[in-house]
């Protein structure tokens, strides 16, 4: 119903802008082409301390369940590309979210479906890849959801400072319909089994379909898409664990009006009490970047600190790379170059990444995506991550020059890219 009424807004708001600039500095490479054997990265970069980056691909033809890959920078120049991990649906099926590793160096993520649960093509699992000798990982299912009170497609996962993970799913037809939060505690000895916990079922009117989560101060943040009081818009809340449970608060409601609406993303700022977030909607239907700030009195504001404008601006803002407290970085799904991308709606750019200083509201466009066959297009859910030589590293969904077809066009496979802010 969102994406439907997503739809009919922006229909009536196609109009452009030209606030946002490119800087003539930064430069943007393509470092990798993803051909039809597995395609189409959905999620952030993951970059190790040797400059290594590790995804994961959505499907492909040849493996349509999707991928988890590495990519090695070569001494020479160049990098090089490896499967880690092929998903054929009981291991596992359409990885959607950034791996995240753990302080001894072991991976973790979910896939969508697959697994052993009762859903058509599995309900989805949590995995962790163990990195053993001769660059070889050993691939382990920690959980695999059941379409119960632990619901079902798994979305974003993170880790708290001793290890466990937390985690949200999404829309299900189980017990859990309108979306979880769980733990996987870490088991205390080797060997031993993660311990799965319930930590909240959304009803619909506290929240519908979360899709991300942060943690700050102890506390679990996050957003679900759709639900709440205001519109059935999204919202924020908060998880606080207090004697022995988790104690659910909604933080903002939204009204889908110039606030915002179906967020998609929040994350922790560093600052106490200080959250920074993405969502749909705004002033101009194109999307924001809003501030979640916590009150002396125990409530919460909600501030929109910049509205989309739908042209080289970008549309449609994804995850945020928050640096510090006055610098943040982040990609559109759409926007930018509006002669590109003809087959990417709503036909206004293949996407951009950009810069944005809180103090000034200020957001500078570091690249306006030109789409295949020589460039990326529709970064989706993908943000950018820092990694080898102090650059920004990402994924698209489309372009490059792969042999990827819509069905009437070819429109590539995805990318990996560089910029250098």
């Amino acid at each position: 119903m969102a994406a439907f009424t997503l739809l009919l807004i922006l229909a009536g708001s196609a109009f452009a802008s030209d606030r946002a600039q490119a800087t003539s500095s930064t430069t943007e490479s393509v470092i990798y082409n993803f051909t039809t054997t597995y395609s189409n990265p959905y999620a952030s970069l993951t970059a190790d301390a040797n400059g290594n980056l590790y995804g994961t691909a959505f499907d492909g033809t040849t493996d349509p369940n999707g991928a988890i890959f590495e990519l090695s920078p070569n001494a020479g120049g160049g990098w090089s590309e490896k499967a880690l991990v092929i998903f054929n649906g009981r291991n596992g099926a359409y990885p959607y979210d950034q791996l995240v590793f753990d302080g001894q160096g072991n991976l973790y993520g979910t896939t969508a479906e697959g697994g052993n649960g009762p859903c058509f093509n599995g309900c989805g699992v949590v995995f962790e890849l163990s990195p053993s000798t001769n660059g070889a990982w050993k691939y382990s299912i920690l959980y695999s959801f059941q379409n119960g009170n632990d619901g079902a497609s798994p979305l974003s996962i993170l880790l708290d400072p001793s290890g466990n993970i937390y985690g949200v799913t999404g829309f299900t037809t189980g017990a859990g319909s309108n979306g979880t939060v769980y733990e996987l505690e870490r088991p205390k000895q080797s060997g031993e089994s993660w311990t799965y916990k319930e930590l909240f079922l959304f009803n619909g009117t506290n929240g519908f379909i979360p899709n991300s989560l942060a943690y700050s101060g102890g506390a679990l943040y996050g957003t679900t898409s759709e639900g709440g009081s205001s519109n059935y818009t999204g919202t924020v809340f908060q998880l606080k664990p207090e004697n022995n449970s988790w104690t659910y608060n909604l933080v903002y409601a939204f009204t889908g009006c110039a606030d915002g609406g179906f967020p998609g993303y929040i994350g922790a700022s560093g600052t106490p009490g200080v959250l920074y977030g993405t969502a749909n909607g705004g002033q101009s239907t194109y999307g924001v970047i809003f501030k979640i700030t916590a009150n002396p009195d125990g409530t919460w504001t909600e501030s929109v600190l910049y509205n989309f404008m739908g042209g080289t601006d970008g549309v449609y803002p994804g995850p945020l790379t928050i640096t510090n407290s006055d610098q943040i970085f982040g990609t559109t799904n759409s926007g930018g170059d509006a002669s590109a991308c003809s087959f990417l709606y709503p036909y206004l750019g293949c996407g951009t990444v950009f810069e944005f200083v809180p103090s000034t509201a200020t957001e500078t466009v570091l690249h306006a995506f030109t789409g295949p066959p020589s460039d990326g297009g529709g970064p989706y859910s993908s943000g950018v991550t820092f990694g080898k030589g102090g650059k920004l590293y990402g994924t698209t969904y489309y372009g490059g020059n792969g042999q990827c077809s819509n069905g009437t066009e070819v429109v590539g496979c995805g990318v990996v890219y560089s910029v250098s802010p």
